[in-house]
C-alpha cells in the first residue's frame, strides 16, 4: 500500500483531533489542490497511480480520484 506524507494547517488538525470535523472533511481540506503553491497532495497521489503504468507507453490521464477507506490513528501524529 503506498503512504502519502503532506503538511497541512495545525487548526484543521485540531479541529480533527477534537472531533469538530472528520477524517473525511479533514482530507478533503488537506488535499484540496489550491491550497499549494506547487504540487498538491492530489498531484503526489495523480503520480504514485500512474507510475506503475510509465513503461506502458501513451498518455493515460486521471480523471478523478476518490478516497474510499481511510484509518486514522489518533495516536499517531
Amino acid at each position: 500500500m503506498a503512504e502519502l506524507d503532506f503538511s497541512f494547517s495545525a487548526i484543521d488538525y485540531d479541529s480533527l483531533q477534537n472531533e469538530e470535523i472528520t477524517i473525511q472533511e479533514f482530507i478533503d481540506i488537506a488535499l484540496r489542490p489550491s491550497s499549494y503553491d506547487e504540487e498538491s497532495p492530489m498531484d503526489i497521489i495523480g503520480n504514485i497511480l500512474m507510475e506503475p503504468h510509465s513503461h506502458e507507453g501513451g498518455a493515460p490521464e486521471i480523471s478523478g480520484v476518490e478516497i474510499v477507506e481511510v484509518e486514522f490513528d489518533k495516536k499517531k501524529k
